[in-house]
């Protein structure tokens, strides 16, 4: 997705960057177009699945409830 959206709204996924030996791997399937990309991302593909299945919720961002500081100031 762009400029990292992806992990914005699923930021409990695993990522890790792209290889040069992966990326050499990329050019010889013939996926040239891909390898020109300066910052490529590999996931987990059970992980994507979960997603599309609509099991999304443990990679989401939780999202923090502000609460009054127990301690008076």
């Amino acid at each position: 997705m762009f400029r990292g959206s992806l992990y914005k709204k699923y930021p409990g996924m695993t990522r890790r960057l792209i290889t040069s030996e992966e990326r050499k791997r990329l050019g010889d399937l013939g996926l040239n177009q891909h390898i020109l990309a300066s910052n490529i991302s590999l996931l987990r593909a059970s992980e994507v699945e979960d997603i599309i299945e609509g099991r999304e919720e443990k990679y989401r961002a939780v999202s923090v409830q502000t609460i009054e500081p127990l301690f008076p100031k």
